[in-house]
């Protein structure tokens, strides 16, 4: 007979039971559990064990539940009752084998620690209260079923830990005691916004966490220039509080002529943007946007320390804007005297003093040509073409003439269409490097 892979019942939630015995009782007894199912005969006893499990792992995973059996000792003690008396059905019906009894010394103690949470978790939320009130109103502190729920996951929608208590504080002011009064408690202190983040910050990992919800932060001042540390220069600024949402901000920087954008901003495509999609399927990536020239930058600015003929040594201030930057990583770099940019791949990065980043640059030989290429054959027939770059031979450095193309795209002896200054056929020879982004690739021209 095909084994259940999900016994437990009650389990609405996306644990296994594997995860969920190693959770309640420990890998030990996950062994046990996996040892004793080829022994069973009727699978009642095995059945009595799961129904223990699950009522207990169905309890903890809805605060509803937990709630209503925290206030209802009756009903608590009913439960309580049940659970045992199947253990002890269990224990009656085992036989001769010496794996039942760990696993059921396992399970007793297992119920045990979960009959005193009850009242930890009442003696914790009265010694909460109490000392949160002193930092903010009482109605500003929820540990109702509600507010756990709704403050467990963001936007990734992983479930981990349900919170111990969600706090709403009326004003900045507030943050800083709760802070204290949190931290005294033992709780692990996580801030949260809109919940609206993709990177899981806001999730909660323990059941003894406390989410502190900055929605009613919503101060917004006016956009002011300053100088700010390590950057030298005045920069306009905004202070905003934690609960204001990103539209707000834009509003304000557009209302004294700047652009804010966030991560996620939607924005129109131009005329421009349409074009490109429609040549080569998608947007190009340009730092020449309306937010860069009104920020007055195009381009990251890096002070240049040191240049030979293959390389750059350079350095960005801490402060200064800028995206992430990864070993192998392909980049464009013009230094201030050049006319022309060149093609180079970062060989290492170093973080200095005052949080400043350094970069070793090793240039990719020859002059980069804007170009496009597409593939070939039957089944490429509506392929759109792709950006890429081209690099002109250098006789001097017995150089060829190299495509860098985005990586993954070599194949050997691969035929493409390329425009290079005109439409050609090209046939990919050889990989000459290899970077995180791209593969720069010799060719030769096909004859027509």
């Amino acid at each position: 007979m095909q084994t259940r892979l999900r016994e437990i019942p009650y389990n609405y939630t996306s644990f296994s039971d594997r995860e969920i015995v190693l959770r309640l009782l420990g890998a030990e007894s996950w062994q046990l559990i996996t040892a004793l199912r080829a022994q069973r005969r009727t699978g009642r006893s095995a059945r009595m064990l799961y129904e223990v499990l699950g009522e207990m792992w169905a309890i903890q995973r809805n605060p509803y539940l937990e709630d209503g059996l925290i206030d209802g000792g009756r009903a608590r003690r009913r439960m309580l009752q049940g659970m045992r008396r199947r253990l002890a059905e269990i224990d009656a019906r085992r036989g001769e084998g010496d794996q039942v009894p760990p696993l059921l010394e396992a399970v007793h103690a297992a119920v045990a620690r979960f009959e005193a949470s009850f009242s930890e978790t009442r003696a914790l939320r009265e010694r909460t209260l109490k000392r949160l009130k002193r930092a903010t109103r009482r109605d500003n502190i929820r540990c109702d079923g509600f507010a756990r729920v709704s403050h467990v996951t963001d936007a990734t929608d992983w479930r981990v830990e349900y919170p111990f208590v969600v706090v709403s504080p009326d004003s900045e002011e507030e943050v800083l005691p709760l802070v204290r009064e949190l931290a005294a408690l033992g709780l692990s202190i996580i801030p949260r916004g809109g919940g609206t983040g993709y990177t899981g910050g806001a999730v909660p990992l323990t059941p003894r966490a406390a989410v502190i919800n900055t929605e009613k932060l919503e101060t917004l001042g006016p956009v002011e220039w300053m100088e700010l540390p390590g950057l030298g220069r005045q920069v306009p600024t905004i202070r905003a509080s934690a609960g204001v949402v990103t539209r707000r901000v834009m509003e304000a920087a557009e209302a004294a002529g700047r652009v804010f954008r966030g991560a996620t901003t939607f924005k129109e495509l131009t005329a421009k943007q349409r074009d490109e999609i429609a040549t080569f399927g998608r947007v190009s990536t340009r730092e020449e946007e309306d937010h860069s020239v009104a920020q007055g930058f195009l381009l990251e600015h890096w002070r240049l320390e040191d240049e030979s003929a293959q390389g750059l040594k350079m350095l960005r201030r801490a402060g200064d804007p800028g995206r992430r930057m990864a070993h192998g990583q392909l980049v464009g770099v013009r230094p201030v005297d050049a006319k022309n940019f060149r093609v180079g791949q970062v060989r290492w990065l170093m973080a200095a003093d005052q949080g400043d980043l350094v970069c070793g640059v090793k240039l990719l030989p020859g002059l980069p040509i804007a170009a496009a290429v597409r593939a070939t054959g039957v089944n490429a027939a509506e392929e759109r073409y792709m950006q890429t770059i081209a690099l002109a031979a250098v006789p001097a450095l017995n150089a060829t003439p190299t495509l860098v193309v985005p990586a993954g795209w070599y194949k050997p002896k691969r035929v493409i269409e390329a425009a290079i200054g005109k439409a050609m056929r090209v046939r990919l020879l050889e990989v000459i490097e290899r970077g995180m982004d791209f593969e720069r690739v010799s060719y030769e021209v096909l004859a027509d």
